[in-house]
C-alpha cells in the first residue's frame, strides 16, 4: 500500500512533457525575437525557456528504447536538423550575414540525432558499440574546434553539453537494469512488482544526471579558456536553471498519452514553423531588424 503511495507520481504523459517542453521552448525564441537581451523580460523568458531542452532530451532517451523502428527515429530528427540549417546558409547568404553574429546555423534536432545515434550503439553492448564513437566525436566538433569566420565544424544547438547529458542518460540506464536485477533476483518475483519503483528511480537518476552534467560544465566555465568553448550559447547565465527541468521529468508518466501519426509529426514541424512565424512577426514590427 505504502509502495503504491510512494510512486503515484506518473502524472504526465509523454504528450503532456512534449506540450510543455514546445511552450517552454516557444518562450525561449520570443525572448530572442521580441526582447532587447538587457531587459528583464529576456532573461526572464530565456532562463525559463532554456528548460525545454532537457525535457525534450529526456523524452528522446525515452524514445530510443522504445521505438519499433530506430531507424525511421533518426531520420525524424536527422531530416528537419538538416533543412533547417539548409534554410539558415540560403539566409546568410542572401542576406550576407556573418555566421558567428547570428544563431541561425544549428538546432536541437542535431543534438537530439546525435544523442539518440549515441544510445541506440552504446546499448548495443558489443562491438558494434564502437559506432558511438561517431556521434560523440561530432557531438565534440559542435563545440570545438573553431573555424575564422564560421564557427564550429559541426552545427548543434547545445554542442558538447547534449552529447554529454545524453552519456549520462545511459549511465542512468546501466544503473537501472542492475538495480532491477537485483531486485527481481533476490525476490524470485518476475511479474513485474517493482516496475513502478525501479521506473521512480530511472527519473530520479535522469534529474541527478541533468543537474551533474550542469555542474560540470559550470566548472569548465569558472576554469575559463579554452574550456569556456565547450559551453552552450547562452549557457552563462540562462542555461544553469535547467535543472529547474527535474520539476517536470519527476513527474513523468511512462504512458504516452494522447497518440497520431499527426500529432506525432506536428511536434517535428512545430519546431521551424514558429521559429519561422515569430520571426517574421517580429520583423514586420521592426523589432528584428533593431537586434541586427
Amino acid at each position: 500500500m505504502n509502495t503504491e503511495k510512494t510512486f503515484s507520481s506518473n502524472l504526465l504523459s509523454s504528450f503532456t512533457l512534449k506540450i510543455i517542453a514546445c511552450i517552454l521552448m516557444t518562450l525561449d525564441h520570443i525572448a530572442l525575437l521580441f526582447f532587447a537581451n538587457d531587459t528583464i523580460a529576456y532573461e526572464v523568458l530565456r532562463s525559463i525557456g532554456k528548460l525545454a531542452f532537457p525535457i525534450f532530451a529526456y523524452l528522446a532517451y525515452v524514445g530510443t528504447f522504445k521505438t519499433k523502428n530506430i531507424l525511421h527515429y533518426l531520420l525524424r530528427l536527422l531530416i528537419p536538423a538538416l533543412l533547417m540549417d539548409i534554410v539558415g546558409y540560403i539566409l546568410i547568404y542572401s542576406l550576407d550575414l556573418n555566421y558567428l553574429g547570428y544563431n541561425i546555423l544549428g538546432n536541437a534536432f542535431m543534438d537530439m540525432f546525435l544523442g539518440v545515434f549515441m544510445l541506440y550503439f552504446l546499448n548495443k553492448r558489443n562491438i558494434y558499440s564502437l559506432i558511438a564513437i561517431i556521434p560523440f566525436t561530432l557531438g565534440f566538433l559542435s563545440s570545438y574546434p573553431y573555424i575564422n569566420n564560421f564557427g564550429t565544424i559541426i552545427k548543434s544547438d547545445w554542442g558538447f553539453f547534449s552529447t554529454i547529458l545524453f552519456l549520462s542518460f545511459f549511465i542512468v540506464k546501466l544503473i537501472k537494469e542492475k538495480k532491477e536485477k537485483q531486485l527481481y533476483s533476490q525476490s524470485g518475483i518476475v511479474d513485474g512488482t517493482y516496475d513502478n519503483q525501479l521506473f521512480f528511480l530511472e527519473k530520479a537518476l535522469i534529474c541527478i544526471a541533468i543537474f551533474s552534467v550542469t555542474i560540470i560544465f559550470y566548472l569548465l566555465f569558472i576554469f575559463g579558456q579554452p574550456f569556456s568553448s565547450f559551453l552552450p550559447e547562452s549557457f552563462i547565465p540562462y542555461g544553469t536553471y535547467i535543472p529547474l527541468a527535474s520539476i517536470f521529468i519527476i513527474f513523468a508518466s511512462p504512458k504516452k498519452g494522447y497518440h497520431s501519426n499527426i500529432i506525432q509529426y506536428s511536434f517535428y514541424v512545430y519546431y521551424p514553423l514558429h521559429i519561422g512565424i515569430l520571426a517574421l512577426i517580429s520583423y514586420f514590427l521592426g523589432i528584428l531588424s533593431t537586434f541586427a
